[in-house]
């Protein structure tokens, strides 16, 4: 945000969850809405300029302009561009909003947005996130000792690779292991993984 006379806000759901890496930047599981509102009070808004650029998923990437003129024959409510006109001061334009849908499935997210006033300043602010929709992927191998006179008995202790496949993983994985006997009792087995 900038002084009260021209500036750029954003609004989008609240999340809990956060990336584990150095960003440390919000994640979100789906589409985010995000609510653009840009104010200039003394000369007017000329022209907004906006983006969202994800360096994973490009194919989602969004950008767009507006120029707004200062004879610009719309009414507060009217639309111009897709931005919404919330207040006027007799012919300038002085706040607007919009709503994109930032569909990106992709870490370090940018919207980007620039304002030029009608007096040539321009005020540039941005924010980031990151949108995961892919589920994680597991595989489980263990290795082959079987002996071989009795089939299901074991020579050796048994060795399981557990891999998942994940973006924003988080090593607060619990790993339950539950053996069945002969006798069909369960009993729990204690594992130390070993995170490579």
């Amino acid at each position: 945000d900038t002084a009260d006379y021209d500036h750029i806000t954003f609004e989008k759901a609240e999340t809990t969850l956060k990336t584990n890496d150095e960003s440390n930047n919000e994640l979100y599981a789906e589409n985010v809405d995000v609510k653009l509102t840009v104010t200039d009070n003394y000369s007017g808004i000329s022209k907004i300029e906006w983006s969202v650029v994800a360096p994973y998923d490009t194919a989602n990437n969004q950008e767009g302009t507006v120029t707004i003129k200062n004879n610009e024959d719309v009414a507060v409510n009217g639309v111009i561009g897709g931005w919404k006109v919330l207040t006027k001061d007799n012919n300038l334009v002085t706040k607007v909003e919009q709503t994109i849908t930032v569909k990106n499935d992709s870490n370090n997210i940018v919207v980007w947005v620039k304002l030029t006033d009608r007096a040539g300043n321009t005020t540039v602010d941005e924010i980031k996130f990151n949108i995961d929709k892919q589920a994680p992927i597991m595989s489980v191998e263990m290795n082959d000792n079987d002996d071989e006179k009795y089939n299901g008995f074991f020579k050796e202790d048994r060795t399981y690779k557990v891999t998942i496949l994940e973006r924003n993983f988080i090593k607060d994985v619990k790993f339950v292991v539950t053996v069945t006997d002969d006798n069909d009792v369960k009993s729990d087995v204690n594992v130390a993984p070993d995170f490579k």
